[in-house]
Formats: C-alpha cells, sequence, structure tokens
C-alpha cells in the first residue's frame, strides 16, 4: 500500500528594508521614552510647585481663619444685640490692630471676650481694645491679664463710662498713668495696677482721691518695698485712719499746727498732711513719735500705714505732678519696644496669619457646602437597603482593583518599550527566517497529529 504526501509548495519571501524597519522602531522607542520622561517631568513640577503648597496654604489659611472664628464667636456670644455689621467691625478692628503690633488678632478676638467680662458691650470694646493692646505691649504681659488689670483698675476708680469714646479716654488715662508709675519708682505695672484693685481704688474714689494722687502714694510707698496687694491694703487703711483721725481729733490735729481740710470740707493734698506729720513729729524719739500719732488718732497698731510716708511730702509732689503729664506715654513706651528686631518679627508674622484668615475666608464657604453634600450622601446611603449596600461595596471593591490592573499595564508599557528596543536590533531577514522556522514546525506538528 502506497501512501503519498503532497505538503505543496513552501516559499518564503524576504523582501524588507533593514535599515527603514530598524528606523521606525527606534523612532517609537524614541517617542515613547521622551514622552515619559516629560510627563514625569511636568508631574513632579506640579506636585512640588504648584498642587503641594497649594494644598499647604488652602489648610493653613483655613486652620487659621477657624481658630480667629472660633475666638470671635466666643467673645461674642455673651454680648447682647452683637448684628453682623457689628461683627464685621470688631473683626476689622482687631486685624488692623494686630497688623501694626506684636499681638496676634487671634488673641485680640479672645480679648473681647475679658472687655465684655468687665461689662463693655461691643462698641465700646472696639473704642477699648486699642488701648487695652498698647497697656499689653507697654507692660509686657498678654491681653488676658492686661484687660483685667487695666479693666478693674478703671472701674475701682469709677472711671467706667457707657460712652465708648470718653471710656477710651478714661481707659487710656489709667494705663498712662500705670505705666509712668513703673518708670518712677520701683514697681511694675502689674503691680501697680494689682494696688489699685485691691481696695487702693476703690478708696480713693470713695474720699475723692484723684487717680494720680493716689497712685503718687503707691509710688512712695513702692519705693519702701510696699507693693502690689499689700500696698493697696496699706494705702486703703492710711487712708481710712487718717480721715477718721482729722474727724476725731480736731484739737490734737491743731495743737500740732497741722492742716488737714480745705474750705470746701475735703482734705488737704496728702502729700500737705504727710508734710504736717512729718515736721510736728521730726526730732522725736521712737516714744515720742508713737505717742504724737497715738494722740493723733493712729493707734499703735494702725501706725504701720503712715510711718512708711513720714519725710516723702517732697516725692509725693513729685510723683504726682510727673503722673501728671503722662498722656500719651503708653503709646510711646510700646512703640519703642516695637522697634525690636523680634517684635518686628512677630508683626510680620501677624500680617501673614491675617493674610491667611483672608483666603481661609474665602475658602470656609465651600469647606461648608462640601459638609453639607457629605451629610446628604450619609443621609442617603443610610436609606439604602442592607442589599443594595453589599452591591455597592462589591462595586467599591471592583473599582479598587483597577489601581493594581493600572500598574500592571504599566508594567506591561514598559515591557513593551523594552522589546521595540530588543527588536530594533533584530534584521528584517533574521525574522524571515524565524517565521520561516514557524511555519515549518506547525507543518510538521499537523503531520503528527494527524
Amino acid at each position: 500500500m502506497a501512501y503519498a504526501l503532497s505538503l505543496g509548495t513552501l516559499n518564503v519571501k524576504i523582501n524588507a528594508n533593514n535599515s527603514q524597519y530598524e528606523k521606525v522602531l527606534r523612532s517609537s522607542q524614541k517617542m515613547l521614552t521622551s514622552f515619559s520622561d516629560k510627563a514625569k517631568q511636568v508631574g513632579r513640577a506640579m506636585t512640588t510647585y504648584v498642587t503641594a503648597p497649594l494644598a499647604a496654604v488652602g489648610g493653613a489659611s483655613l486652620k487659621a481663619f477657624a481658630s480667629f472664628d472660633d475666638a470671635m464667636t466666643k467673645s461674642t456670644a455673651i454680648m447682647s444685640g452683637v448684628t453682623d455689621e457689628l461683627r464685621a467691625e470688631m473683626e476689622q478692628t482687631a486685624m488692623a490692630i494686630s497688623n501694626r503690633s506684636v499681638t496676634s488678632s487671634e488673641e485680640l478676638a479672645r480679648s473681647y471676650f475679658y472687655l465684655a467680662s468687665a461689662g463693655l458691650d461691643a462698641k465700646q470694646s472696639i473704642a477699648a481694645l486699642g488701648s487695652v493692646e498698647k497697656f499689653a505691649t507697654a507692660g509686657a504681659f498678654d491681653m488676658a491679664l492686661a484687660t483685667d488689670l487695666l479693666t478693674d483698675a478703671q472701674s475701682a476708680m469709677g472711671l467706667v463710662s457707657k460712652d465708648a469714646a470718653q471710656n477710651m479716654t478714661n481707659m487710656t488715662r489709667v494705663s498712662d498713668v500705670l505705666v509712668k508709675a513703673n518708670t518712677l519708682a520701683n514697681a511694675s505695672v502689674q503691680q501697680f495696677s494689682t494696688a489699685l484693685t485691691a481696695k487702693a481704688g476703690t478708696a480713693m474714689k470713695s474720699y475723692n482721691i484723684s487717680l494720680e494722687e493716689g497712685v503718687s502714694v503707691l509710688a512712695a510707698y513702692a519705693d519702701q518695698g510696699i507693693k502690689a496687694e499689700y500696698a493697696g491694703n496699706m494705702f486703703d487703711r492710711m487712708l481710712r485712719l487718717t480721715i477718721k483721725s482729722v474727724n476725731g481729733n480736731e484739737e490734737a490735729w491743731k495743737k500740732y499746727g497741722i492742716a488737714t481740710k480745705a474750705a470746701n470740707g475735703d482734705l488737704l493734698p496728702l502729700a500737705d498732711i504727710i508734710e504736717g506729720i512729718t515736721r510736728a513729729t521730726d526730732g522725736m524719739g521712737a516714744t515720742q513719735k508713737a505717742a504724737a500719732l497715738e494722740m493723733l488718732g493712729f493707734e499703735a497698731r494702725a501706725q504701720g500705714a503712715i510711718l512708711p510716708l513720714l519725710g516723702l511730702s517732697d516725692n509725693l509732689r513729685n510723683y504726682q505732678s510727673e503722673l501728671q503729664k503722662a498722656g500719651g506715654l503708653t503709646n510711646d513706651v510700646a512703640n519703642k519696644q516695637l522697634k525690636s528686631f523680634s517684635s518686628q518679627m512677630k508683626i510680620l508674622w501677624n500680617n501673614i496669619v491675617n493674610a491667611s484668615i483672608a483666603i481661609g475666608r474665602i475658602l470656609a464657604p465651600y469647606v461648608l457646602q462640601l459638609n453639607e453634600y457629605i451629610k446628604e450622601a450619609i443621609t442617603w446611603w443610610n436609606s439604602l437597603s442592607d442589599e443594595t449596600k453589599k452591591w455597592i461595596v462589591l462595586v467599591g471593591v471592583g473599582v479598587a482593583a483597577l489601581g493594581p490592573l493600572l500598574l500592571s499595564l504599566g508594567v506591561f508599557a514598559g515591557l513593551l518599550s523594552s522589546a521595540i528596543g530588543l527588536l530594533s536590533g533584530i534584521s528584517v531577514a533574521t525574522l524571515g527566517w524565524v517565521a520561516a522556522i514557524g511555519a515549518a514546525t506547525a507543518a510538521i506538528t499537523w503531520l503528527v497529529t494527524n
């Protein structure tokens, strides 16, 4: 039995231009590589110099605005009758002061709370804020303490006014006198403020002693090491004892030749009374002086309030004269302190923060709107059935898998680029032979399997 197998004619025709083939492959590879490099370069530049900085600025601005807005909201919450326009004026005032001072706009916003706690309304607080800030800078303490000290001292002296402009004038006067006292005597602004709030201020108001005269006595006490609350309590005791002694021992005062009252019945200046007591007891021994003071009405245990002042009448007059010329001193001292490099850096930073607050104010409504969208989305999600939620989760998992898939495609693209590079080194003729061998192999495989 004869078998006949005809494979037909196998013709392999190779007719191509090697150089043209390689040129196309290399050009394709070059284009892909160039595009990849440029895309990466632009992407890195955009991320580094545009996306990241804008995201950082946006986040910082929103944070700065949120802090400032929170402070303003808490401050105005305890004020009545604060309209949107009035709040805007309060905010603008705080930021304007901050732009030229070392106090941040957020701290100034919090100061409105302390001013409101002291009984000031919105208009009064706006007018007073600058004075308090200058007082804090000149006295070198924070706004919370400055507000408490200044408003308490002003209130103790009975210098609070419902008129915003007059109240600011009175507050500035108190501030100037306290800062001036600090430059005259051995006590700090805070110590003089504390002395006023510790009975001294109330005593001055009760017995018609002016701020300047009363603080001159506190300055004399300070030079004797008697300061702050201790000085305030001692001043109160000295003044009450003096008035009681004058009223109850007029004959004794006349005997020692000490004038005590003016024609209208008010006390003569304290410096004059101290001078009279000093002159009357000058040259006396300790026991004689103590006896003389008792005759004047100062009991032994109470003499400690008057003794530190004896011999200081000239100091009292000089201090009072200087304190009466203290107008504008707080502003001068504060401005001098602002010239330091550290202060200038703080002012610069305040300006940067305030610019951030302005940006955050623009972004905030969009964030709030996004918040509403998220709330709506949550409400929609909660309204879905469990089965629907299940399918959404599964779809989400599928979408999440796209990332690894795209990564795989990227790897494949890289391999393709490498393959193109490899093929560029293989001649067209070689590819033809490979094709021919492949065809022959396929034919033999067909024979064996059939």
